[in-house]
């Protein structure tokens, strides 16, 4: 005989929570974990399947922007979409794979640089259409008005406070 896998109606359900949650911020804040689990999971798999994890694609796609001059070690951290503590070990991993390539200038010694190297281009480049299937499979299902409206309200979470300081 057949189990029928039903579609829960939310979290409660999904999770199997009996009771409801103590506060509507509680059941978002859960939401948003449980979201963020299951989408890093998914592009876990794209990254992985390339070498590479989604904080050092990160650093990747930055120094893309930036292109031929590089940009400082510092300004990279600034920029990461996920906070790394780290940056330096991160470059350490790419500059041994060959991705990205450290330098200084004759400006100012003291100031190092970092750049894209043809490999990490090409990394980039293998990256690009398994990350919009991945894009397209985890969100594709949701229309541009849905799209943009969660974008705003997420954005709008994380800077509310900043109107009241």
């Amino acid at each position: 005989m057949k189990s029928i896998h039903r579609k829960p109606k939310n979290l409660a359900g999904e999770i199997g929570r009996n009771r409801p949650f103590d506060s509507l911020e509680q059941e978002l804040f859960l939401n948003l974990i449980r979201t963020s689990e299951w989408l890093q999971g998914e592009f876990t798999k794209v990254f992985k399947a390339h070498g590479i994890t989604q904080p050092q694609f990160n650093v990747l796609k930055i120094l893309q922007v930036e292109e031929k001059d590089g940009i400082p070690i510092q300004k990279i951290g600034e920029r990461m979409t996920t906070r790394s503590s780290d940056v330096t070990r991160l470059l350490d991993r790419l500059e041994r794979s060959c991705l990205v390539q450290r330098f200084r200038t004759e400006e100012d010694r003291r100031v190092i640089y970092v750049r894209l190297t043809e490999a990490g281009r090409f990394t980039i480049d293998q990256l690009a259409q398994p990350l919009a299937e991945a894009h397209q499979s985890t969100k594709g299902h949701l229309d541009s008005t849905s799209l943009e409206l969660l974008n705003n309200l997420l954005f709008e979470l994380r800077h509310s406070r900043d109107e009241n300081c």
